[in-house]
């Protein structure tokens, strides 16, 4: 029967660096050439909008110079139920189009939708972040600060 210790495993991994150091170089210039002439780099732009149901009531009719915005828990607990809807309604083509009609942009809305994802930070986040993924970094600036610009009132 044989004997397997340390020495014996040392002794084959000594045998064997060449090929183990060949087998790295080989995979790594495999890697850097696929990256370098085959792969097609993306990029992404990211916003986030906090989802509300409108109940931060300014006390603007009361005179006082501490005037300040009140929130409550029933605000709270109706934007997390109003959160899934606002999300479903950022992942209609109706934004898409408008995004179009705005920058002026070469993609259909069903493009823009396949770039664009939409999803709650967290299960108990009032954020909704888009991350849209475009080849062009310009492009990507450009659909996420419209979808920005254009998200609040397309929601109401």
């Amino acid at each position: 029967m044989n004997e397997l210790n340390i020495s014996t495993i040392i002794g084959i991994l000594k045998k064997c660096l060449w090929y183990m150091v060949l087998v790295a170089v080989i995979f790594g210039v495999a890697a850097y050439c696929y990256c370098s002439f085959i792969a097609t780099p993306t990029y992404q732009s990211k916003v986030s909008f906090i989802a509300t149901n409108g109940g931060f009531s300014a006390l603007d009719d009361i005179p006082s110079t501490n005037t300040e915005d009140k929130l409550y828990g029933s605000d709270i607990q109706a934007s997390k139920d109003f959160l899934p809807t606002y999300i479903d309604i950022f992942k209609t083509e109706g934004i898409y189009k408008k995004v179009i009609e705005k920058t002026g942009l070469n993609y259909s809305a069903r493009e823009l939708k396949n770039m664009t994802s939409v999803d709650a930070r967290s299960e108990d986040s009032l954020f909704i972040d888009v991350v849209v993924t475009a080849t062009d970094p310009k492009h990507a600036v450009i659909i996420a600060e419209t979808i920005f610009s254009i998200g609040g009132e397309y929601v109401v």
